[in-house]
């Protein structure tokens, strides 16, 4: 389980605004190309697939995302959840006490980004929010259930995140508030919300409905059913 606090929603800076933007004239200029009428509403994987396939002006038959960690980084991984289980068996034996946080395990800061790949590869789902750390569980291949900000009620154009970011090619439930609040009602923006400072939107999602998702979850792993799933 992990999500990142600031992407509840997301930054409408200025400045990173312009960064994006930045980001995009620079490319722009080092390449011209022709892209498909496809991209225009598939998902991002896909559209930066075929941005590199038009670059280097051959076809990208290995349609994936993948994270390359080491056997070191595997087995590191492996480690760290044995040590925190066996840490939590023995205070029950001794003891005879559970211990509070004995199936909490938290890693903040302490691991890297290949090790944090290897742990979410041992793991038997992810839970959270659209995240960097979500998009490592879906290419390491484990299944995904995500709390998203954007509104059901929202039109979902092509451009939108709903058609662009879910979880890639891996059994997954996103889960959506019902409606948008406030000013998000009128947004026509990519990510929906557009409330930053505080959880918005997305802090309508019950806990109950997301147990229903975890449940539906489980049953997409069973039939290995790769299809994007939202409900609201």
């Amino acid at each position: 389980m992990s999500g990142a606090r600031e992407r509840v929603s997301h930054d409408f800076s200025a400045q990173n605004q312009a960064f994006e933007i930045g980001q995009l004239s620079s490319f722009s200029s080092l390449v011209t190309i022709k892209a498909p009428k496809w991209i225009y509403g598939a998902h991002a994987v896909e559209t930066n697939l075929a941005l590199l396939s038009a670059i280097v002006r051959a076809p990208i038959e290995h349609h994936a995302l993948e994270i390359w960690y080491m056997p070191f980084d595997y087995a590191v991984a492996v480690e760290i959840f044995q040590e925190h289980l066996s840490t939590a068996a023995i205070f029950k034996q001794t003891l005879g006490v559970q211990l509070v946080n004995a199936h909490v395990l938290d890693l903040t800061n302490r691991i890297n980004y290949r090790r944090s790949a290897a742990l979410l590869r041992l793991c038997d789902l992810y839970i959270g929010n659209d995240t960097g750390t979500m998009h490592m569980a879906a290419a390491v291949k484990t299944p995904v259930l995500m709390l998203y900000y954007f509104a059901a009620e929202l039109p979902s154009k092509n451009h939108t995140a709903p058609k662009t970011d879910y979880p890639y090619k891996v059994p997954s439930v996103t889960v959506q508030p019902k409606k948008a609040l406030d000013a998000c009602r009128h947004s026509n923006d990519h990510y929906g919300c557009v409330v930053l400072e505080r959880p918005h939107c997305i802090a309508q999602i019950t806990v109950d409905t997301a147990f229903d998702a975890y449940n539906r979850l489980k049953k997409r792993i069973a039939e290995k059913n790769i299809e994007p799933l939202f409900i609201s």
